[in-house]
């Protein structure tokens, strides 16, 4: 038999309660500082973008291109639409759909003149998102 009293069992439950509520609480401040640093990194890439598109279009391009390489299918094409995309989201701001649907009228040739040379909007470039 054992000589642990039932105080003691509950002490030794309650130490290790305690401990991996401390283990659990270091896990999520872990967890809250890599989501910091992340969505801070994402928010200085978003900048970097705005202020050259052109490095974003470089981006989605590539990104396009990576993602139908494995289709095997016009994968010149849909890099080129995915880069165009990516230009007008990262020089204009436009929604992802907006963007795909200007995309689509220009490869159409039905976008406006007005939208084919608009010029980047300078005020955009290095403002902090609030």
């Amino acid at each position: 038999m054992s000589s642990t009293t039932a105080t003691e069992k509950n002490k030794t439950i309650f130490m290790t309660d305690t401990d991996s509520d401390s283990g659990l609480n270091t896990l999520l401040e872990v967890e809250k500082r890599v989501e910091e640093r992340v969505g801070k990194a994402g928010r200085q890439a978003w900048r970097f973008l705005h202020a050259l598109p052109g490095h974003g279009a470089l981006l989605g391009g590539a990104a396009g291109l990576a993602g139908v390489v494995f289709i095997g299918f016009t994968e010149l094409v849909t890099a080129c639409f995915a880069a165009y995309v990516s230009y007008r989201m990262f020089a204009y701001g436009e929604s992802l759909p907006e963007a795909i649907q200007k995309t689509i009228r220009f490869q159409k040739g039905r976008l406006s003149d007005e939208e084919v040379v608009k010029a980047i909007p300078t005020e955009r470039v290095g403002k902090e998102d609030g």
